[in-house]
């Protein structure tokens, strides 16, 4: 019953607050610009395969007077870990608040980005108590938006053209009724999983072949190009993405209109382990992926993104 009145709830909430923006526009002047903050490091151990950039985009006035911020980095946000018992955004939510204390009458967002394989990790910081290495992690992000925010930021004159394609990623395969059941007697999750799924076919229903995954961008003219990713994307797309198209005038956001699963690279696929495999089954799906997601949501990203956004090759 919690659960329902949360949902109901929250579902009016996010309504209601779209409606107010909207009828609460006013002329802006936005720019944007590229800082960094190091502390996302790859949580498996694979160096070179971590997004450590923070682009902010910075939202004025007439009159110069910043009323919102926002920013996006590719780490999640578990430097907390367990053990908590407590309400707390993490270093997202310290963050937030140490750049609106710093704006005063300003709102701030942090989006993430491809960081499904990064944590925050900073020898001496992890050496803090829990809360306070949230706040030191928060601390970092919101230093380097106000050094951003003393630099002339690029300006963007031209609204965002938007752009969106749903497309299908398949599953290695989908399990019958005998693979299941023998499934059941798996002790992990993969068994817990099994049991669902065959709850689920005794009421009639099909297991997914696929996932139905959207891909969206937006161009401000030739100036800025976002992409927006679905599900906990790992940081190999977003490297991939800057070699392939103009990493200076590009800004990579994950988590964006659905949250179907981890979304692994081929690289990652090939490793399997918990974002690659194991995963799946905690997101209630009956297989990793098969081989080729990568590929399809790359060149998805291509098919939707303007040609002037291309790298130059060198």
């Amino acid at each position: 019953n919690h659960i329902n009145l949360y949902v109901e709830q929250l579902t009016s909430k996010l309504e209601q607050v779209a409606l107010a923006a909207l009828q609460a526009r006013q002329p802006s002047l936005v720019s944007w610009g590229q800082g960094k903050v190091g502390f996302a490091a790859n949580r498996r151990n694979v160096p070179e395969s971590v997004d450590q950039s923070m682009p902010l985009l910075k939202v004025t006035d007439a009159n110069g007077k910043i009323k919102g911020i926002l920013i996006n980095y590719a780490c999640h946000a578990v430097s907390l870990r367990e053990g908590i018992n407590q309400y707390h955004g993490d270093w997202v939510g310290e963050a937030q608040r140490l750049m609106e204390e710093s704006q005063p009458g300003a709102i701030a967002m942090v989006a993430i980005g491809c960081g499904a394989d990064a944590n925050p990790i900073v020898k001496d910081i992890e050496k803090l108590e829990p809360l306070q290495r949230a706040n030191a992690y928060g601390q970092m992000i919101a230093d380097e938006a106000n050094r951003l925010l003393t630099t002339s930021l690029n300006p963007l004159s031209v609204p965002p053209s938007g752009r969106i394609k749903m497309i299908d990623l398949p599953f290695t395969h989908v399990p019958g009724i005998q693979e299941l059941v023998k499934q059941t007697e798996d002790k992990t999750v993969k068994g817990y999983y099994a049991r669902l799924a065959l709850d689920r076919i005794a009421r009639g229903e099909k297991l997914p072949a696929a996932v139905s995954y959207p891909v969206q961008t937006w161009s401000f003219g030739k100036q800025l190009a976002m992409v927006f990713l679905a599900g906990e994307v790992v940081a190999d797309y977003s490297l991939r993405l800057k070699k392939e198209l103009d990493a200076d005038r590009l800004w990579i956001n994950a988590y964006s209109n659905d949250v179907p699963c981890y979304i692994p690279s081929e690289r990652v696929l090939k490793v399997a382990g918990y974002e690659g495999a194991l995963s799946m089954y905690y997101y209630n799906k009956p297989a990793p992926f098969a081989a080729g997601v990568e590929d399809r949501i790359v060149n998805t990203v291509h098919d939707l993104m303007p040609k002037s956004f291309k790298a130059v090759k060198k």
